[in-house]
């Protein structure tokens, strides 16, 4: 399965446990942050599960292909879901709307081609 296809399978079945509507914020970005490192790892063959956010986004910086505003997603969807996680914050509704939608820019914006990286615009939500 290509990576985005991946991602987008697992991403649907997070999405059903419906963890964002019953307020279980630290489970759903724990289960999302695993789900676009997984995505990052077998897009790029980087050991992203293993690795802090900070070496992932040290990782981005040094890859010219992705660009500065992939590697700013990136950084902003890895700090943002560690804030959650760690340290309890309740994200508000505009939050989370963007982490969502910056987890799908950047899969849709690194998706394979035959001549390296996407630079697609559609939606993959």
């Amino acid at each position: 399965l290509p990576p985005h296809e991946w991602f987008q399978r697992e991403y649907k079945k997070l999405m059903r446990h419906k963890l964002l509507d019953k307020e279980q914020y630290k489970a759903h970005y724990f289960a999302l942050s695993e789900v676009f490192r997984g995505y990052l790892e077998r897009r790029f063959e980087f050991p992203a599960l293993e690795s802090t956010h900070e070496e992932i986004a040290q990782w981005t910086r040094d890859q010219e292909l992705l660009g500065s505003e992939v590697t700013r997603d990136v950084r902003k969807v890895l700090q943002a879901m560690e804030t959650i996680k760690f340290a309890g914050y309740v994200p508000k509704d505009d939050e989370i709307e963007d982490i969502s939608n910056r987890v799908h820019s950047v899969v849709r914006r690194t998706r394979p081609t035959l001549d390296g990286v996407s630079n697609d615009t559609e939606e993959t939500s």
